[in-house]
């Protein structure tokens, strides 16, 4: 193999995806590691130093052309996934200086790799002592209990429904759900159930149990094995929230575990092998089954997309589709590759559909939009059915990343005659944070990509009927820092309708109920006549400046989106 090509699928991965910062510090060890212990010393320098350039690179691309996306799978990874909460004034610092701290890193690790190649070509030999040492047992089993305390710490900590410490945001949704049902939640169960739950313990019998040394190959894979798998689970990525979806963040590592095991199972008799890997593929023939006799998962069917495409070709000349976020996200790219017709997606800026609203006042408007319900409308002109399959869904908490069933879940697309963009947010029944709907919105501190910070007094419009009642629901991100409600602080949070001035809603966020929701009902008699409605939004405010950030907003509910349901 080419050394000096060694850095090239790394930086490739990088492009590929931004988690390639969750591995780079061990991926720099491994090169001063192979510095030191082989031949072509200049090759695998230039390898190393490439696969440091590569990821700046793709980090730097990451942050430029995506930048929402960016902070969300990389900046919140040395913070756990909870964008600086539970972290205090040192959170915030991180998460808005995330960038620098990578460079600096990537500096820092140019230098370790440039020093280690000139200590290496004196004839100095580090890995020769440390072959002669020899890895201690007690300290791998230092760092394996304190890790693995870690872990179990924040299990007890979801499964007994304790607001006050830190679980990271997507715990909620399952905190204080009891002690099994939190378990398989959590990244190192996921590791452990889907390699068959005996290879992770025959992994800590050889860890804790064996008596003799390291070797040189075991202690490199024993490494990985620590800061993949143990760190991974209880610093970077702390849990499986959503299942067999969320398995592909793991995926990458899974090998360690099968690999390590397996050179420990080389050592046992044959028979004992025989039945550890029995008792293994016992565990995941069932899910191995579902996979094998089931649809894969995926967002639009073949046939469907064909009918779509077809229903679109066959509309007037002069048509515009028109689509709200969801379906933008599944439809937008193959129909603008396969028709003619003008697409207007949801990442459009009002500007811009300002301008052809009125370039294109003569021209027919559809919306195409997803629907999980079976009714129709006067305006409706074609429903396709059926178009997305989900797979799998658990049955039971207990077998959370591994189901052992599979739902195939059902919605259509639907093609309606619409007029307007007001018409659209209407039959989607969700107001989104995004340029699209920015019209609808009033005195918020400015779309960040997806969601909005709500000042001291903010407004929404929503197109809602007077003719029954309404349950409105504000979803809102969980940005605000956890010190914010330190010494019992609480944020007043009052929803009024402006068209008569009622409050309509009055309550406070804290510690205990910080959950991303608030709801509240309109009832048909609270409501004015009328095609759109108003409310003001009023809470109280926090500022990050106070707590060592350089925003200096006065900053309320970081809202993404706002949905009713009659």
């Amino acid at each position: 193999m080419n050394r000096r090509l060694l850095w090239l699928p790394i930086a490739a991965f990088g492009f590929w995806h931004i988690r390639l910062v969750e591995i780079m510090p061990l991926i720099v060890i491994l090169f001063i590691y192979l510095i030191f212990a082989q031949e072509g010393k200049k090759a695998i320098l230039f390898s190393g130093l490439g696969s440091v350039v590569g990821f700046v690179v793709s980090f730097v691309a990451a942050a430029l052309s995506s930048n929402g996306y960016y902070y969300g799978n990389a900046a919140g990874l040395l913070l756990s996934g909870t964008n600086g909460q539970g972290f205090g004034k040192l959170g915030t610092i991180i998460y808005a200086r995330y960038d620098i701290i990578l460079l600096v890193a990537s500096v820092i690790a140019i230098i370790v790799l440039l020093i280690s190649y000139l200590i290496s070509v004196r004839n100095v030999k580090p890995l020769a002592l440390l072959n002669k040492l020899a890895l201690p047992r007690w300290a791998v089993a230092i760092a394996t209990v304190t890790l693995m305390a870690l872990i179990v710490y924040r299990w007890i900590a979801i499964s007994s429904g304790d607001a006050t410490i830190n679980v990271g945001n997507y715990a909620l949704d399952y905190r204080g759900k009891g002690i099994l049902a939190s378990l398989f939640h959590l990244t190192f169960a996921a590791y452990a159930e889907i390699t068959g739950w005996v290879l992770m313990l025959v992994i800590a019998i050889n860890l804790f149990y064996v008596k003799r040394k390291f070797s040189e190959v075991e202690m490199v894979m024993v490494g990985i094995f620590i800061y993949t798998i143990l760190i991974y689970s209880c610093v970077l990525r702390l849990e499986i929230y959503k299942g067999f979806a969320w398995l592909r963040y793991i995926t990458p590592y899974v090998p360690i575990i099968i690999v390590l095991g397996s050179y420990y199972l080389d050592r046992l008799k044959r028979r004992l092998r025989t039945i550890i890997i029995a008792v293994s593929i016992v565990f995941i023939l069932p899910f191995s089954y579902l996979v094998i006799t089931n649809t894969d998962m995926t967002t639009v069917e073949s046939s469907a997309l064909h009918k779509i495409i077809a229903q679109v070709n066959s509309m007037p000349d002069d048509s515009v589709i028109m689509m709200d976020e969801a379906t933008t996200m599944r439809l937008y790219l193959p129909l603008e590759a396969t028709t003619d017709k003008m697409i207007i997606p949801s990442f459009l800026s009002d500007d811009t559909i300002n301008s052809l609203q009125i370039e294109l006042s003569d021209k027919r408007f559809f919306n195409i939009y997803i629907s999980g319900g079976s009714e129709t409308n006067d305006d409706t002109i074609a429903v396709i059915e059926n178009y997305v399959k989900f797979f799998p869904h658990p049955r039971s908490p207990y077998s959370y990343v591994m189901p052992l069933k599979a739902s195939l879940g059902r919605a259509d697309i639907k093609v309606d005659k619409t007029g307007d963009l007001l018409t659209a947010l209407s039959k989607s029944k969700q107001l989104m944070f995004i340029p699209r709907y920015q019209a609808f919105i009033h005195d918020f501190w400015g779309i960040e990509n997806d969601f909005a910070w709500s000042k001291n007094k903010s407004s929404f419009t929503l197109p809602l009927s007077s003719d029954v009642g309404q349950t409105i629901t504000i979803s809102y991100r969980q940005y605000i820092p956890a010190y914010v409600f330190d010494n019992g602080n609480e944020l007043k949070c009052t929803i009024i309708y402006e068209p008569t001035g009622e409050t309509i809603y009055l309550g406070t966020i804290n510690s205990t109920n910080y959950n991303g929701i608030i709801s509240f009902e309109m009832l048909k008699e609270q409501m004015v006549d009328s095609t759109t409605h108003t409310f003001t939004l009023e809470t109280d405010t926090w500022n990050p400046v106070n707590h060592g950030a350089e925003d200096g907003r006065d900053l309320g509910l970081a809202i993404e989106r706002i949905s009713w349901e009659s």
